[in-house]
């Protein structure tokens, strides 16, 4: 069991050279400037408008994460989205991190579920929770959040602009999607 973990973690750069740690605390510090606003434009427009494709809720139909547990998944992703960007809340050992690859963890057991467990039709949908999935995912809270900002009246700066598509870049890099797709 310790093989794998460290298999897993071996495989996987905390620290990129293209990482910049400054634009990672810009972005998250956009996203908590933005207080209640920031939580009812993922909910209400970027969580909702995501649900509407079918590639994406799908899976979640699967699951049953959003027929029996729709609330303990908006719940889930309201403690990620806060773990993540808390001040330092990507550094070794926090909570955003760890909540990072819990998040990896779950979508890894949800495809093999689903998978194994389920009439899943790979020929026709492909790989449940694939990196298109999580790559739409990820602009949903990168881009479209930004977009929802701006038009409730939140207007970001360059460098929050540019500070919030590193900060999901990286996260997104984390949870497994290639970055040359970011």
């Amino acid at each position: 069991e310790k093989l794998v973990w460290e298999t897993f973690f071996s495989k996987i750069e905390l620290a990129p050279t293209w990482l910049d740690n400054d634009k990672l605390k810009i972005g998250a510090e956009y996203c908590r400037r933005s207080g209640i606003s920031a939580l009812i434009v993922l909910r209400d427009y970027s969580l909702m408008g995501g649900y509407e494709s079918a590639a994406i809720n799908k899976p979640l139909i699967y699951t049953g994460a959003l027929r029996k547990k729709a609330v303990k998944r908006l719940s889930d992703t309201l403690e990620f989205w806060v773990q993540v960007t808390k001040a330092d809340g990507l550094e070794k050992g926090a909570e955003g991190l760890k909540q990072i690859f819990l998040t990896r963890m779950i979508h890894s057991y949800s495809r093999v579920s689903i998978l194994k467990h389920t009439d899943w039709e790979t020929t026709k949908w492909g790989i449940p929770i694939n990196i298109w999935d999580m790559l739409a995912t990820n602009l949903g809270f990168s881009l479209v959040f930004l977009v929802g900002l701006r038009r409730i009246g939140i207007h970001p700066t360059k460098e929050e602009i540019e500070g919030l598509f590193h900060f999901w870049k990286y996260i997104g890099v984390l949870l497994g999607i290639p970055a040359a797709l970011l």
